[in-house]
């Protein structure tokens, strides 16, 4: 079967991210969507921003909080309280991230990053339809998707109120288009930036 989407499973650090974004950078200018962004303070994590792909180009994948103005700072959609607990604000993740997929789809971008996708927002049906319905559209997708275990550790940390549940019912609505791949720990990574690349480039040069 030839699947129009591609998203990426595995424990958290395991480089999903990193294995997308490197292979969409000779194409950053064709490529719509967001990415999440690591926010460091005192060298510790500190949080998570939502940015536009486009801003992968300046600001990488980590960041400092002192760097970021106040403007920015309204895209943290996960964060550290000073008593040390986490936070998850539904609403920033939400409307950033369908703005910015929505936008890509309307500039014709040749491809769309959707840079984490499985937590509390899965909860809401109106971002679960959007969602899914820009999978279903003619534009490939390629992002990260939560893995069973990622879940359990954010549900655990920020008390998430939804269930893995809403993340199975999300990929049953798109699997025929969808293809996922799982990196496992210890496993040769290769393949999967082979598959990665191949899929970015097809998605790129392809006649719309």
């Amino acid at each position: 079967m030839g699947y129009k989407n591609l998203l990426l499973q595995g424990d958290i650090g395991i480089g999903k991210s990193t294995i997308i974004i490197d292979a969409i950078m000779p194409y950053i200018d064709y490529v719509g969507g967001y990415y999440t962004q690591r926010i460091l303070k005192n060298k510790q994590k500190a949080g998570f921003l939502i940015n536009p792909i486009k801003n992968i180009k300046v600001d990488g994948l980590n960041r400092d909080i002192k760097d970021i103005k106040p403007e920015g700072r309204r895209r943290l959609f996960i964060y550290k309280n000073s008593n040390g607990t986490w936070s998850f604000d539904n609403e920033v993740f939400t409307y950033f991230s369908i703005k910015y997929l929505s936008k890509g789809l309307q500039q014709c971008k040749k491809l769309l990053i959707a840079d984490e996708l499985g937590g509390m927002e899965f909860q809401r049906d109106d971002f679960l339809q959007e969602v899914v319905k820009i999978f279903l559209s003619d534009v490939p997708v390629l992002g990260v998707l939560k893995s069973y275990h990622n879940f359990q550790k954010l549900a655990k940390n920020i008390l998430l109120k939804t269930t893995y549940k809403n993340v199975e019912q999300f990929k049953n609505l798109v699997n025929q288009k969808t293809q996922i791949i799982l990196l496992a720990p210890g496993e040769n990574k290769n393949q999967v930036v082979s598959q990665v690349q191949a899929f970015v480039k097809k998605s790129i040069t392809a006649v719309n």
